[in-house]
């Protein structure tokens, strides 16, 4: 279950619609250009057969819009009870501070934050 997001760092380091050149446009995301996050929750686990949409990220951004976005991925940390989890930012997600928790399994982990610049 999680318990705690541990660090938050963006994975694509863009934003609509600003589109800036990265190493990350080596990877192929198709279209989708927008940013994509990653954060890490501590005893998050996927159960057998259960698939990254099983954990929700929950957004609530500087207007106090909420947004629950399904995780893309979910990967186990190795020797670890860390869990890495990317999500990808919603279109019109306010620049500003935003709280962050993650969903799964019936429970919900503590609040982070991360900082949406403009």
């Amino acid at each position: 279950m999680p318990s705690g997001i541990a660090a938050l760092d963006a994975l694509l380091f863009t934003r609509d619609p600003f589109p800036v050149q990265t190493v990350a446009s080596w990877w192929n995301y198709g279209a989708d250009k927008n940013t994509r996050v990653m954060i890490f929750a501590s005893n998050l686990f996927l159960n057998p057969g259960e698939t990254a949409s099983a954990v929700v990220i929950h957004l609530v951004d500087a207007n106090n819009q909420s947004f629950d976005v399904a995780a893309e991925d979910v990967r186990a940390i190795r020797d670890t009870e860390i869990a890495q989890v990317t999500f990808r930012l919603p279109n019109n997600i306010a620049a500003g501070t935003c709280s962050v928790t993650v969903k799964a399994h019936n429970t919900t982990s503590n609040i982070g934050t991360i900082r949406i610049a403009p």
